[in-house]
């Protein structure tokens, strides 16, 4: 009885698929849309090229900084190791140059989608640093006017070294 069945299903099955294969109408495209088609798949392989090389340079410089706060944490375990308290009366003066790193954001629509374009640019700053023997503020001066994020970078820089603000 079983096999009766599924053979009765099997042949309505075929003759089902044969009478769409012959009768039903197969969706075609025209030129002009397989063309459309191709450039939005072209722009798709560039942004996706694109967006590879802005990940493989922002991998970059993740690396390059996760190096840097290596460097500078294993010198502040070196500073701190070395001197236990801070000599009262200390002072001096320092330079070094440090990176200055501006991100731009620019969003870009492209059809339904939106691109977001970041480009960094970058210098290398003097900086310089004096102590004197003072009561404990920190005071911040620069050309240009860095804003309140260099203010409070340096306070937080002052509480977790191992000597005393100006």
């Amino acid at each position: 009885m079983k096999s009766k069945l599924l053979v009765f299903l099997l042949v309505i099955s075929l003759f089902a698929n044969a009478y769409f294969v012959l009768f039903e109408e197969q969706p075609s495209f025209e030129g002009k849309q397989v063309q459309e088609m191709q450039t939005q798949i072209n722009s798709l392989e560039t942004e996706n090229k694109n967006l590879k090389t802005q990940m493989n340079q922002s991998n970059e410089s993740l690396q390059s900084y996760a190096s840097q706060l290596k460097s500078y944490r294993e010198r502040v375990f070196e500073l701190e190791n070395g001197s236990q308290a801070c000599p009262e009366g200390i002072e001096g003066f320092a330079t070094l140059q440090g990176p200055a790193v501006f991100q731009k954001v620019e969003l870009e629509k492209a059809g339904p989608f939106i691109r977001k374009n970041v480009s960094e640019e970058g210098a290398l700053l003097n900086i310089s640093a004096e102590v004197q023997p003072g009561k404990g503020r920190v005071l911040v001066q620069t050309t240009p006017l860095m804003g309140v994020v260099f203010q409070d970078a340096v306070s937080t820089a002052v509480k977790n070294s191992s000597f005393s603000a100006v």
